[in-house]
């Protein structure tokens, strides 16, 4: 962990990349952050931190299990869960999570040319106008409550995830800096000028795990539209039907029983 502490009090931030370990762009940007900031600060704290360094080392998601699924009490995890390498970062990455004003957890997405968009509560709308994206997701932290912004949420901070991109590509990086940016100057932790941006705001309302396992009828882009009873996949041999007229996200082949296959979401009105 890379630590900057100003003279004058101020929010303390935690900036996480590498969650993941096939999501470069946030830990690229921390390396680049850590050389300027110093410089910069003028209030406050921030710290940078790694998520995932095995799985980074190794270009993988994760090595045993979704670190980004592990933030939850310990009754709640499988044996699996507890024995793995994930499970022992969890336990670092917990006591900075919870001690945090604001998270901002920088991801990216395998799918070509996807767009960046920010993924928080309510309580995250205003700090997310000044990163840049055009659309905002809430509704995650009631789907699954076990990610790292959900975490900081529950603990009395502002837990946000920026997701910057595809992986590698070089605009993905500079979101990622973009968004760093962006919530410091938000915070008044740096001197800089970032209008806030109008954002369209969405709501996950559904997330589908499979049965056995999930074969998308073609690759869907972030964000396509739906309506409902649409053929999206089959389960085995099943058919998946979208359940209602939607918006969808995170749309992955699966291999196994309970994993995730894809979110709906719907859209709430602008502010």
């Amino acid at each position: 962990m890379l630590t900057f502490r100003a003279k004058q009090q101020g929010p303390k931030v935690v900036i996480l990349g590498g969650v993941h370990g096939d999501e470069p762009c946030g830990v690229e940007a921390i390396g680049y952050m850590g050389t300027i900031l110093p410089s910069l600060l003028l209030q406050g704290e921030v710290a940078f931190e790694i998520g995932n360094p095995q799985a980074l080392l190794l270009r993988k998601r994760f090595i045993d299990c979704n670190l980004n699924r592990l933030f939850r009490g310990d009754s709640t995890l499988t044996p699996k869960e507890r024995a793995s390498y994930e499970y022992t970062r969890a336990k670092v990455l917990k006591p900075l999570l919870a001690s945090c004003d604001v998270l901002l957890d920088l991801h990216s997405v395998h799918e070509p040319n996807a767009p960046s968009f920010v993924i928080c509560e309510p309580n995250g709308y205003d700090l997310a106008s000044y990163l840049p994206a055009s659309i905002v997701v809430s509704g995650f932290d009631k789907l699954h409550p076990l990610a790292t912004d959900a975490y900081v949420n529950l603990c009395g901070g502002i837990g946000i995830c920026l997701e910057c991109g595809t992986h590698d590509e070089p605009s993905t990086l500079q979101r990622a800096i973009q968004g760093i940016y962006g919530i410091l100057a938000a915070l008044h932790m740096i001197d800089e000028q970032i209008t806030p941006r109008t954002q369209q705001h969405l709501k996950a309302t559904y997330i589908y795990k499979t049965r056995h396992n999930f074969m998308p009828v073609q690759s869907f882009a972030e964000f396509t539209s739906v309506t409902k009873g649409t053929l999206l996949g089959t389960d085995g041999n099943a058919p998946v039907l979208a359940p209602f007229d939607g918006l969808l996200m995170f749309v992955y082949q699966c291999e196994k029983a309970e994993q995730e296959a894809f979110v709906l979401a719907k859209h709430v009105p602008l502010r």
